[in-house]
């Protein structure tokens, strides 16, 4: 397990970072507070910009493209994780009921990079690794 008060990093899912951009508002007072800790350090992964591509296609989310604004992501700090094989084949290989690729992917990458996940998605909650919502994490 990983010691989450030595390296006070977090993985924003997918939502979390939509809200973060668009409806801050909605985002729990525990969040807010990581954010503004100096010695936290965001990350965002390319699987939530498929995902919110996906949506936006779909017609489940409007909001803008995320080429017009994914800069931003990263002028307010947040760090993108790369993909690898190694990422893949974790995500592939957990022991977890749920079947979401991207849930799976999200997951494996907070797990190597040993970040806190950021999410209300309660089937994150489920798997036993630390998820940032209404608790703090560190």
């Amino acid at each position: 397990m990983m010691a989450i008060d030595e390296t006070r990093q977090l993985l924003l899912d997918t939502h979390a970072l939509v809200w973060a951009m668009f409806d801050s508002n909605r985002l729990p007072r525990a969040v807010h507070e990581a954010f503004e800790h100096p010695d936290v350090k965001v990350f965002v992964s390319p699987v939530s910009f498929y995902e919110i591509e996906q949506k936006r296609q779909l017609g489940k989310w409007t909001i803008q493209p995320p080429e017009e604004w994914y800069p931003l992501v990263l002028e307010n700090g947040a760090n993108e994780l790369l993909l690898n094989a190694v990422t893949m084949l974790n995500a592939a290989r957990l022991p977890w009921e749920n079947r979401d690729p991207w849930d799976r992917i999200l997951m494996a990458q907070a797990m190597i990079k040993n970040c806190a996940l950021v999410s209300a998605d309660q089937k994150m909650h489920e798997h036993g690794w630390p998820v940032l919502w209404k608790s703090p994490v560190f």
